[in-house]
């Protein structure tokens, strides 16, 4: 059975509520069916979440502030580095030397790294930084 007025004078068919074609249900019920679906669907999601064993414990606390254990960061290359770096750049610069790019203080860093395993990237990193200090020293006339 379908529902709709017909306009004689268009010859065209308008409803006034969805024809429902087979179904059987009057469509209001199928959107009470469907609301109820949804608001269950919905609900689902509301349980709380188990109590799992890898949850974050509570923080160590010394005189009301939180005990971080954290590595050492190693700096002492980078150091050991940067000031051999200074040196070699207030031996090797003069008053009137162009100051050297980052690329050209790695090079140097590089070539005087060559044959020291011990001489790392960080310390190599360091050497360049002191390079290009030691020459700027230099050329700045600094002391």
């Amino acid at each position: 059975m379908k529902f709709g007025i017909r306009n004689s004078e268009f010859g065209i068919r308008s409803s006034l509520r969805p024809a429902v074609a087979g179904s059987g249900q009057a469509p209001n019920r199928r959107w009470a069916i469907g609301l109820g679906m949804a608001v269950a669907v919905s609900l689902s999601g509301c349980k709380p979440p188990p109590a799992s064993a890898d949850s974050t414990p509570e923080p160590e606390m010394k005189d009301g502030h939180p005990v971080v254990h954290a590595p050492p960061v190693l700096t002492r290359p980078f150091e050991d580095g940067y000031n051999a770096g200074f040196d070699y750049g207030k031996e090797h610069g003069t008053p009137r030397s162009p100051i050297p790019t980052d690329e050209e203080a790695a090079k140097v860093a590089l070539e005087q790294a060559a044959d020291h395993p011990d001489r790392t990237e960080h310390w190599q990193h360091g050497f360049a930084e002191g390079y290009a200090d030691g020459i700027r020293n230099v050329v700045t006339r600094r002391r």
